[in-house]
């Protein structure tokens, strides 16, 4: 029905939302809200400061339920998909000393 990939790294407390997708027949159920909750909570529960992701600027479905769990547009990355479309790079901070560390 759908499926996530977290990414981290050993030197890194904000942890990335590689990919999260719903297949078609699945979708307007609460999967991707589930999906999306799992994340946080698991980034949260294994001492991560952070969770950052990158969306594309037209996928207002998605941009919409993230900033519903207080994800922010940190960053507007230019052609950054394959087929040129401009991306977001949004971030929820579990701290908020979390984009003050990052930024030093």
């Amino acid at each position: 029905m759908g499926y996530l990939l977290l990414l981290t790294r050993r030197n890194s407390r904000i942890w990335r939302l590689y990919s999260v997708a719903t297949a078609p027949a699945a979708r307007g159920v609460g999967i991707g809200k589930r999906l999306l909750e799992f994340a946080i909570n698991t980034a949260k529960q294994h001492g991560a400061s952070a969770l950052s992701l990158e969306v594309k600027t037209n996928n207002v479905a998605a941009i919409q339920l993230y900033e519903k769990y207080d994800f922010a547009v940190v960053d507007v990355l230019p052609e950054y998909y394959d087929d040129g479309t401009d991306g977001y790079r949004m971030r929820l901070s579990f701290s908020p000393l979390a984009n003050d560390l990052e930024s030093q």
